[in-house]
């Protein structure tokens, strides 16, 4: 037992997060982008398909799809919703059409549970990785800054892209790191199938591969390994062809055998005739990802409508979102790291590029883009940052190890103090979740994960109060009204207020539509604040008029 004391403090953290993970795939509702994944996932395993979703490669929705398709969801590959791919009209169709509410909770909360393996995975490759290098406490460590995040713990089970890169991006890195510690086919392979994992889930992970290329390659001169060009043009091969073919697997031989879906191929104009190039949805995703980036994403920082990024966006977004220990720890890291680095104290200078180079050539890009899409799209940064953390605890004295270890737990009663609202947590010296909204309105605070609490509000309510007390609900999200009562209107907005002093009843509405700067709910605003509104969840404001 007292060997093997780490390993059961491991199992229990990781129990601890994945059973408030599990209980939040069934209290959220469905976020904004859930439901075109489990629907491109379910559209794979149905038809074949894999371009409902394109700008995000299927891998990752694989397993939700089929959850779904388990359960029954089937597309109706003859509707014009789904020749024309109208994205909200499939959607409506597959998941909500002619089912109850509870169906529907079901039905996301089946399609979910594959998703726990993302971080499952990664909280096992944290800590069997940092306990090799570091120790058991602070690989303990390592696994509690991230397994207890509170951003982590919400976004964990939901069906989308982002807890899976930071598993498949990090694996990548310790199978790099393997690799250039002891160079052999089998390493090189293992390597090749991580990188190939991380394409397949998402477009942002292209960043790994002139990264793995560069640092094998500096290993290898500073080796000074005869037939440098050659063994690196030989190697680059074999990693290339186990990612083709792991692509060609994934997307079914597109553009090499004929394609399949309602929309035409993806072509390319050569010399006047158009081409399908192989893997054609592949390219057609990372086309659509170049533009998007191009054009910019609409959303709202610090109260301002923006559609180009904001290079202070995302560092907000860390210090807002992060709790102040981990925040505080990090900050430690850091200093002892500078400290390290003056004193020549890194005796390994391929392993430091090999674990600083990724985080920070992934900073400086998201810093750049000018899609500013929420805290979730640097996730893959928080498994780096907790492994430094557990790196400059291996390098202090044991007093202060334990300190940074009983900080580290603090985590637990933080995230618990949070939860369920976790996906809107923001720390004190922000304000609070409370005020989330002041310094974003997207998926920072509210991405419609509140409307199963608004029905069981509704049902506390009663029918009996909700006929005779009317009723406006406008959520942000895809939720269907209906599905949490038939007694009820839309909020009316500006343009349809015809006298603010009539009956209006009861109003529900999301803080992300109420306090969005360009929204037509200021009526709304201004005849309410004298009045002391109820809260639902972390997102949605009740109203009582009656």
């Amino acid at each position: 037992m007292r060997r093997h004391w780490s390993v059961i403090i491991f199992v229990a953290l990781v129990g601890g997060s994945l059973a408030l993970q599990l209980r939040g795939a069934w209290q959220d509702s469905p976020t904004r982008d859930e439901p075109s994944h489990i629907v491109d996932g379910l559209a794979y395993w149905q038809l074949g398909s894999f371009e409902f979703n394109y700008p995000h490669p299927p891998l990752a929705k694989l397993l939700p799809g089929l959850s779904a398709f388990i359960q029954g969801a089937r597309i109706d590959e003859a509707s014009q919703a789904w020749l024309t791919q109208d994205t909200e009209a499939v959607n409506a169709q597959v998941l909500y059409t002619g089912r109850s509410g509870d169906e529907i909770q079901r039905l996301i909360f089946w399609s979910r549970i594959p998703m726990l393996l993302f971080p499952l995975g990664l909280y096992v490759m944290v800590f069997m990785w940092g306990r090799r290098r570091f120790g058991n406490i602070p690989a303990l460590m390592a696994v509690t800054l991230l397994a207890f995040d509170p951003s982590h713990v919400g976004h964990g089970p939901l069906v989308n892209t982002d807890v899976p890169v930071m598993t498949a991006i990090l694996a990548t890195i310790i199978a790099l790191d393997a690799y250039l510690r002891q160079p052999n086919r089998r390493r090189l392979f293992n390597l090749a199938a991580m990188l190939a994992i991380a394409l397949l889930i998402k477009f942002s992970t292209l960043f790994l591969i002139p990264i793995v290329g560069v640092l094998i390659a500096i290993q290898r001169w500073r080796t000074h390994q005869p037939k440098l060009w050659p063994s690196l043009l030989r190697d680059g091969a074999l990693v290339g062809l186990v990612v083709l073919g792991a692509m060609v697997v994934v997307y079914r031989a597109d553009g090499i055998l004929p394609h399949r879906g309602p929309l035409p191929a993806w072509t390319l104009n050569i010399a006047g005739r158009e081409i399908t190039p192989p893997l054609a949805a592949y390219a057609r995703g990372l086309a659509y990802n170049i533009n998007h980036n191009a054009d910019g994403h609409r959303t709202i920082f610090r109260g301002q409508v923006i559609t180009d990024g904001r290079w202070s966006y995302f560092p907000v977004a860390l210090l807002t979102k992060t709790p102040l220990v981990t925040l505080g720890l990090w900050i430690a890291a850091l200093a002892i790291g500078i400290w390290a680095y003056t004193r020549r104290r890194l005796s390994d200078p391929i392993a430091v590029l090999t674990w600083v180079l990724p985080p920070l050539i992934y900073s400086l890009t998201a810093i750049s883009s000018n899609l500013n899409l929420g805290i979730r799209h640097i996730f893959p940064l928080l498994p780096f940052l907790a492994l430094a953390v557990a790196w400059a605890a291996h390098r202090v004295k044991q007093l202060w190890r334990l300190v940074a270890a009983a900080l580290s737990a603090s985590l637990i009663v933080t995230v618990l103090m949070a939860y369920p609202n976790t996906i809107a947590y923001f720390n004190a010296a922000a304000g609070g979740s409370s005020q989330g909204t002041k310094w974003f309105i997207d998926s920072n605070t509210d991405w419609g994960q509140d409307a199963w609490r608004v029905r069981d509000y509704l049902r506390t309510i009663g029918a009996t109060n909700l006929r005779s007390v009317p009723t406006a609900i406008t959520l942000f999200g895809t939720t269907p009204r209906s599905v949490l009562t038939e007694v009820s209107t839309r909020v009316p907005a500006d343009d349809q207020i015809i006298d603010t002093s009539e009956q209006l009843g009861r109003v529900i509405i999301s803080d992300s539509l109420l306090h969005a700067p360009d929204r037509p709910y200021t009526w709304l605003l201004a005849i309410s604040r004298d009045l002391r509104p109820e809260r639902i969840g972390s997102t949605v404001t009740v109203f009582h008029f009656e």
